[in-house]
């Protein structure tokens, strides 16, 4: 039976992966809203996060090899920090 951490680890990573999910989503979701009247300026954003998110996704991968559990529940905590960040001063 996995532990508390470990659980944790677990739920962070594929909250993590939803996140990014939503990124990309939201991108696709304003290319059909929009058409071809889609600006770069608009999309930036999302793309900012997706990006974003996908460099804490690789690190928290590469921590669960090491099984270091806590380090990926802060690098979790610290993607969606980094999220609030992007969408209040990108938006």
């Amino acid at each position: 039976m996995a532990s508390r951490t470990e659980l944790a680890s677990r739920i962070a990573i594929g909250a993590q992966f939803a996140a990014l999910l939503r990124c990309l989503g939201q991108f696709f979701w304003l290319q059909h809203a929009r058409g071809p009247s889609l600006t770069t300026v608009e999309v930036q954003p999302f793309i900012s996060g997706a990006f974003i998110t996908a460099l804490f996704l690789v690190v928290s991968f590469i921590l669960s090899f090491k099984s270091k559990h806590r380090a990926i529940v802060a690098t979790a905590v610290l993607n969606v920090l980094a999220l609030f960040l992007l969408k209040f001063w990108l938006l």
